[in-house]
């Protein structure tokens, strides 16, 4: 469970979010199976309840497409630029493109670099640069998380007595978007030294 709290009016409210953080243990190409029978668990078909699937499912992935140590927060819609990911291929072949999206980026290899595409995928991190930019990027990620908890359940704090409203999703991941969505990386990157990344999850 996730808490959120806010105070309204001097009042502290606090509500409680249920979040399923799940990884797929089957093939990446074949997330959409794993996906599909997780939403089935929990009420949701995977094929016509796609009002569901838009509010409910979140899925983070790695991207080419996009700089490391960046992300991109989108609300669905067609994949474009993403085409060619597998893995969020296979989930949207059966529940549609519309389900929320974080890109972490990760960059691609240099034009003079022999490493292929799926080789430079699969490879770990090295320590140093490339960690220092996914922590990064992960930090971006829980910083849009949080913010869109929030938004959906205390909206912005305009007009608030002791019963705040929520904003609508699209509204808060478009928020998000534009806050965490910035290319621009600081002059000092958080030294991370392994995969276990000092990452601030509190509350998630």
């Amino acid at each position: 469970m996730y808490q959120v709290s806010k105070k309204a009016g001097g009042v502290e409210i606090s509500k409680s979010l249920r979040l399923i953080i799940a990884k797929p243990l089957s093939g990446m190409n074949e997330s959409g199976g794993s996906v599909a029978r997780l939403l089935q668990r929990y009420g949701v078909d995977p094929v016509s309840d796609k009002t569901a699937i838009a509010k409910k499912l979140m899925v983070v992935f790695d991207d080419l497409n996009t700089l490391p140590g960046a992300i991109v927060v989108e609300d669905g819609g067609e994949l474009r630029a993403i085409r060619g990911h597998k893995g969020v291929e296979s989930i949207a072949d059966i529940m549609g493109p519309d389900f929320i999206r974080f890109r972490i980026g990760i960059g691609r290899p240099p034009l003079s670099s022999t490493v292929t595409i799926p080789n430079f995928v699969l490879s770990p991190f090295a320590i140093g640069k490339e960690t220092n930019l996914v922590g990064h990027a992960l930090e971006l990620t829980v910083g849009a998380l949080k913010d869109i908890a929030e938004g959906v359940t205390f909206g912005d704090g305009a007009g608030w007595s002791t019963a705040p409203t929520g904003l609508p999703l699209k509204e808060v991941v478009k928020k998000a978007k534009k806050k965490f969505g910035t290319k621009k990386l600081p002059n000092q990157l958080k030294e991370m030294t392994g995969l276990y990344f000092p990452v601030d999850t509190h509350g998630i």
